[in-house]
């Protein structure tokens, strides 16, 4: 089964979530969806996502969700979000996912986020600077990457490969 990661990372974390999800899966073509754009018709499981930011998927994964989406719809599509407040996630999904592609997914994943001051810049890092403030004393962690739902997501393809 050829499977194809495909994201997009405007700081790092969601291009690190990905090579943690290939290091669990072994074989599977990476592809940043900013610097290439893959021929998603050439793989038979295609795993997408990127960050969310302010409630959307950053352009390059909304574009490749808009572009592709007859593509998509026939193939066996796994999505995650890289988003530092987990109990937005079925919200981000229904905004960002269309329903046509909504009914087929294989799986939808929130890998969690980070908040890297060192490496922000400009807005971004002013937003995150004010919500680490919030956060202190507030009960809320701080985000985080979830490794734990990363392996969940491999042994879901796992068991996809499994099951051809």
């Amino acid at each position: 089964m050829k499977i194809l990661i495909a994201y997009h990372s405007k700081n790092g974390t969601s291009e690190k979530c990905a090579q943690l999800l290939l290091k669990q899966v072994g074989a599977a073509d990476l592809a940043d969806l900013k610097k290439k754009t893959p021929d998603f018709e050439s793989y038979d499981l295609i795993v997408i996502g990127g960050s969310i930011r302010m409630g959307m998927y950053t352009r390059p994964v909304r574009k490749a969700l808009k572009k592709y989406e007859d593509v998509l719809e026939r193939k066996k599509v796994i999505y995650f979000i890289n988003c530092a407040f987990p109990e937005n996630r079925e919200k981000y999904y229904k905004d960002n996912i269309s329903e046509k592609l909504r009914k087929r997914t294989l799986g939808c994943f929130n890998f969690g986020g980070e908040m890297d001051l060192a490496r922000l810049t400009g807005s971004d890092r002013m937003i995150a600077a004010t919500v680490a403030r919030q956060s202190q004393g507030s009960g809320h962690p701080l985000a985080s990457i979830d490794e734990r739902t990363i392996e969940q997501c491999a042994g879901r393809i796992a068991a996809i490969k499994e099951n051809i």
